[in-house]
């Protein structure tokens, strides 16, 4: 499983076997499974893939995280499993017959306006920064490819500034954000919303994730 941050698997990996790869590569793994996170990007997520398959040998890379919803229908905790990923940088499509959903993979957090634009050209029901990566890669070492991912913020929801708080690493300066967001009361009702509703999508993920394992434990 492939994340871009530590907070969107730290629930799921308790009591995993950690080593940091370093330069903000961490990977967890029991005798189940690896999981990688490295950042939010395409060069980050390509060097998690490439620490976890370092760990252990794979069958499948699977794309976990939180997502921003671009259908006005889906909710904050609502979970995407994509049918197809687009590459929203060259239009490249990665497909799943067993799923319909549509995730768009963009450079940047997604903005309500890019949401809705998203949903107009591709009918996309999310969008996130890494599953195209993954897919690409999976496809080369001829793996298995999934998508997972939790709606942490609605199509009509965003919070002006976030992307100025992303490291050239992939990270994303919380400590920083949190001082900006002080500063600036007009912003306190919408940082709350992003915490709470950062919360639900993340226990819905770490529930679908750890349902997604018990599947691969029975079918191996």
């Amino acid at each position: 499983m492939i994340a871009a941050l530590p907070r969107e698997v730290s629930a799921l990996v308790k009591g995993w076997k950690r080593r940091e790869a370093g330069g903000n590569v961490w990977v967890w793994a029991n005798e189940d499974a690896v999981v990688a996170c490295a950042g939010m990007g395409a060069e980050r997520v390509a060097l998690a893939v490439r620490a976890a398959m370092d760990a252990m040998p794979v069958k499948a890379l699977i794309s976990v995280g939180v997502a921003g919803a671009c259908d006005p229908g889906l909710r904050v905790g609502d979970v995407v499993r994509a049918g197809v990923v687009i590459d929203g940088r060259g239009g490249e499509r990665f497909e799943n017959s067993q799923f319909r959903q549509v995730l768009v993979t963009g450079d940047a957090v997604a903005g309500v306006e890019e949401k809705a634009r998203l949903f107009a050209e591709w009918g996309a029901a999310a969008v996130d920064m890494e599953a195209a990566t993954v897919a690409r890669l999976a496809r080369e070492h001829g793996l298995e490819f999934r998508a997972i991912k939790a709606i942490s913020d609605a199509a009509d929801f965003e919070v002006d500034g976030l992307a100025r708080f992303a490291t050239s690493e992939g990270q994303f300066r919380e400590g920083a954000f949190a001082l900006h967001a002080a500063l600036r009361p007009w912003m306190w009702g919408k940082v709350i919303a992003l915490g709470r509703n950062s919360s639900r999508a993340l226990a819905a993920l770490t529930a679908e994730l750890e349902g997604e394992l018990d599947w691969y434990r029975k079918r191996s």
